[in-house]
């Protein structure tokens, strides 16, 4: 056997270095153990983190190829604003080549008669050979002398950052407003 095991005080320190080692393996035993159980939770944390990011990316990319929507807030602000022109006439319509610009125009529509606006439609317009105008269209007959509420309209679906072209018949100033939604911009 060896040397140094016959002597009392060889083993005696041999003794005492094997319980300050089973005690320091025991503090980084439970040092480790503490410290996996922080690194667990925040490993959770970043994936439920991570899951809310990605669910989120989802939700958008499905709201996009779902189409346009006016949310509720959409709705609410839209109202607000345009409470004031109750009782004023618009004429809503969209392409008929297209179902989701339809059902944008008539949330349009529902949203304005929520607001006491007297709507004209939706309805449909086969554009034969004529360009499509892609998004939302105000038409007034001049657009030097817009009725206010074509101007008001424009700018509370601007800012809900809903692109609004104008145009202008031509024709003798009038009170007459009209909404055209075409195809979704690509």
């Amino acid at each position: 056997m060896l040397a140094w095991w016959d002597s009392l005080d060889a083993v005696y320190r041999f003794n005492t270095i094997m319980q300050v080692a089973i005690l320091t393996f025991g503090v980084l035993t439970a040092t480790a153990g503490i410290m996996s159980f922080f690194a667990t939770r925040r490993i959770d944390a970043l994936q439920a983190e991570s899951n809310e990011k990605l669910q989120k990316r989802l939700s958008d990319a499905e709201h996009k190829l779902s189409g346009r929507h006016l949310s509720d807030e959409d709705r609410a602000a839209l109202v607000s604003n345009l409470l004031r022109f109750a009782k004023q006439a618009v004429d809503i319509s969209a392409t008929t080549s297209d179902a989701e610009a339809f059902t944008f125009a008539t949330e349009i529509a529902t949203t304005l008669k929520d607001a006491g606006w007297q709507v004209i439609g939706p309805d449909t317009r086969l554009l034969i050979g004529l360009p499509t105008t892609q998004g939302v269209t105000l038409t007034v007959d001049d657009a030097n002398e817009a009725p206010i509420r074509a101007v008001e309209l424009h700018r509370a679906m601007r800012s809900l950052g809903i692109t609004v072209h104008v145009s202008q018949t031509g024709q003798a100033a009038s009170d007459r407003v009209s909404l055209f939604v075409g195809p979704a911009p690509r």
